[in-house]
């Protein structure tokens, strides 16, 4: 299974660790997306909140997450899906207040490095509007593959 190096450290200075999220992290998984993508939602769909509590719900039932730890301080999430064919990062959000210090990076590394190993490409997609994202993923190696109307589609293969 994938994960972000489990619940080990991710050798990072500020001692970063992945827990695996359970039903008591349903709320602060939902305000982290809340704090880190209302504005770029907003922007370009609309937020509407009762629409993006049943969306949370349903993702959050069906997706494997993870929260990002700071020295035992929750940070951020993430989740992803592994295929037959190809890891889909589904998710990946840290606290604004926690942002530019490479949590974010060092956890994207981590799950390059398993899909390097396993020769399966990572997938991901990215609103158009958010170009801090578009940025942050270019510079880990991701590569454009698809525009929509709302979304980038990006993908990293393996050497």
């Amino acid at each position: 299974a994938f994960g972000v190096a489990g619940d080990r450290s991710l050798n990072h200075p500020l001692n970063v660790t992945l827990r695996q999220a359970t039903s008591n992290d349903s709320e602060f998984v939902f305000q982290i997306k809340r704090a880190a993508f209302k504005y770029y939602v907003e922007e370009a769909l609309g937020w509407d909140e009762d629409r993006q509590r049943e969306r949370h719900e349903s993702r959050f039932s069906s997706q494997s997450f993870r929260i990002i730890q700071v020295s035992d301080i929750d940070v951020g999430i993430v989740a992803l899906a592994e295929e037959q064919n190809r890891i889909k990062l589904n998710q990946i959000m840290i606290h604004h207040d926690h942002q530019s210090r490479g949590i974010g990076s060092r956890c994207v590394d981590s799950i390059l490095k398993q899909a390097s190993q396993a020769g399966l490409p990572v997938e991901l997609r990215v609103l158009k509007n958010n170009p801090r994202a578009l940025v942050f993923y270019h510079r880990l190696g991701f590569e454009q593959t698809v525009t929509c109307k709302t979304h980038i589609h990006m993908r990293w293969e393996p050497a």
